[in-house]
């Protein structure tokens, strides 16, 4: 078989589990985050603890991801603002990594930090989907629409950013990182990312339990056009600084879980907060 023919069955395999997982039921949707939550703890052990760390030292960080992302929906059903706060340390986190990214990409995360990122990078996201497309936030009922467009929508800014950027992409964005990225695919993708998700909501306003409009839509293909680029970064930043080309390889010729789902992740914080409480305040 040969690598493309690999890395077409693996997608359509990928995309088959996806739908599958996104609309059977709940506890389908739960389960196949769940799955990619504790896949992407792993791998972020492994990207910045190193693969010679001992053993035990990444099965303790682990085990604490493990248990923080079990323990949250206990938490928040007793303590109403615990997903609040928890959004909060996520945005302060992602803005550190942005922080790092751009000034210092080359520094070696202390083990709090990791601890600290493992939490509020990798897991957190996780429960703000499904406290978005469950009733974790006092939205009615399971509604995996939003989650699933989200979805299509970081996919799609990387498959513009990339046909545009082969183009007509002549200034790279950051070489020392991405060295294929180029700001013309960049800018490209997020603009078309934008245009597909107001285009998206023509066909999407009122099927989502969140009430969200054209404009909403549009602030969210911008967001992911933006931020997920800058996330996709933070991920390479990692798996260079880890001498690794993939954080993992349970996806043959796609690379691991937070190869697929860095953008995803970095994004949902900044998505979760306009939705649940910047538009709300707003409304």
């Amino acid at each position: 078989m040969t690598t493309f023919q690999q890395r077409a069955v693996t997608a359509i395999i990928f995309g088959v589990i996806m739908l599958v997982g996104l609309f059977w039921n709940d506890l389908s949707f739960e389960t196949l985050f769940t799955v990619i939550a504790l896949g992407s703890l792993w791998e972020f052990s492994l990207l910045t603890l190193g693969e010679t760390a001992a053993f035990r030292t990444r099965v303790i960080l682990y085990t604490v991801g493990t248990l923080f992302y079990f323990s949250l929906p206990i938490v928040n059903h007793f303590f109403f603002f615990t997903i609040g706060f928890c959004t909060t340390l996520s945005l302060v986190c992602n803005a550190f990594l942005m922080w790092l990214l751009f000034y210092h990409p080359e520094k070696k995360l202390s083990t709090p930090t990791i601890y600290f990122a493992s939490l509020f990078y990798v897991i957190f996201p996780f429960f703000q989907i499904q406290a978005l497309a469950d009733n974790l936030y006092n939205f009615p009922g399971y509604n995996p629409i939003l989650i699933f467009i989200i979805l299509i929508l970081t996919w799609a800014n990387d498959t513009f950013a990339y046909l545009i950027g082969s183009k007509v992409g002549k200034t790279p964005l950051y070489p020392k990182i991405s060295p294929k990225k180029t700001w013309e695919g960049t800018i490209g993708g997020a603009i078309c990312c934008s245009l597909a998700s107001a285009l998206l909501s023509i066909f999407l306003i009122g099927k989502d339990h969140h009430g969200l409009g054209w404009f909403d839509y549009l602030v969210i293909g911008f967001m992911v056009g933006i931020l997920g680029t800058i996330g996709d970064l933070v991920e390479s930043m990692f798996k260079r600084n880890a001498k690794m080309k993939d954080s993992g390889s349970f996806m043959p010729g796609h690379g691991g879980f937070l190869d697929r789902f860095d953008a995803f992740i970095f994004v949902m914080p900044f998505i979760f907060f306009y939705i649940a409480f910047f538009r709300s305040a707003i409304a």
